[in-house]
């Protein structure tokens, strides 16, 4: 089993329209959808890797707009003031009309350095100083486990159980965030309906944003016994940071996040769920 810190990141390598992380011991994840998907992923705030990581303000945008679409809770774009919602006017001074210009300003900025972000919000511009910071080698693992499970509210498509987080409290919570044209996705379905049957008192819930009319015959054709439901807006998704897919986020039976495994590592998945399930 490889370390947390390579499990999913060892190779990168790159298919028309769809990026995939891939590792060894097929370990994999695809992190955006091919061109035909309805709902475009939002791009990332990344910058260049140094000797200290990579530098990171917490945010992700989305492309057409401009809007701030995430913000990772106690990341410097937050403790700054910025707010989901918010659009980007200028980085510095410097006018952003796109992503990856402001991409590659924040590629020139190291951490512990501050830039001053202007922003439009309610008709009216705002500056706010943020203190650039080392990215987390996660922000779904640092910000998440450890801490009680976001909220929602789904529509079921399929399924034994109800779509919504207070309903599965008192159970061992697995949430899978996948679609029907990752490759990866398909191998861990057969391990999740095992644990499905083998344990009665674990509840899988699997999110993905396609049209409806698409992952219903998915479902059928692969025989999926646990619970899928619609987002179609990826609002679940971004609140638990998914950083590829697939991805699982394990919930204990007091709601809190005990392991999030990204990539079709379901052996990891397991291991995870198997000491909370005898938990009293």
């Amino acid at each position: 089993m490889l370390p947390r810190s390579n499990r999913a990141f060892a190779v990168t390598t790159y298919a028309p329209g769809v990026r995939c992380l891939l590792a060894v011991v097929a370990i994999a994840s695809c992190s955006a959808p091919p061109a035909i998907q309805p709902v475009p992923m939002p791009v990332p705030i990344d910058a260049r890797p140094t000797s200290d990581g990579p530098s990171w303000i917490g945010v992700r945008i989305d492309a057409d707009s401009l809007r701030i679409t995430q913000l990772v809770k106690g990341a410097p774009g937050e403790r700054a003031g910025l707010q989901i919602g918010d659009t980007l006017v200028s980085l510095d001074r410097d006018p952003v009309t796109t992503v990856p210009q402001f991409v590659a300003r924040v590629q020139r900025t190291r951490a512990g350095e501050r830039v001053a972000v202007v922003v439009a919000r309610e008709g009216a511009q705002r500056t706010f100083t943020v203190t650039v910071e080392a990215r987390p080698e996660s922000p779904a693992h640092s910000t998440l486990i450890g801490k009680p499970a976001p909220s929602f509210t789904a529509t079921a498509l399929t399924g034994p159980f109800t779509p919504k987080l207070a309903d599965l409290r008192g159970h061992v919570v697995i949430l899978d965030f996948w679609a029907t044209w990752c490759v990866p996705c398909t191998y861990t379905i057969p391990r999740l309906n095992e644990l499905h049957r083998k344990y009665p008192e674990l509840r899988i819930v699997g999110f993905s944003n396609e049209e409806p009319a698409v992952i219903a015959p998915f479902v059928t054709e692969q025989a999926i016994a646990y619970t899928i439901v619609h987002d179609p807006s990826d609002a679940i998704a971004r609140d638990y940071l998914r950083e590829g897919i697939p991805m699982f986020v394990v919930i204990d039976k007091a709601g809190i996040v005990r392991e999030v495994v990204i990539g079709a590592d379901v052996d990891t998945v397991a291991a995870a769920i198997l000491p909370l399930l005898l938990a009293p």
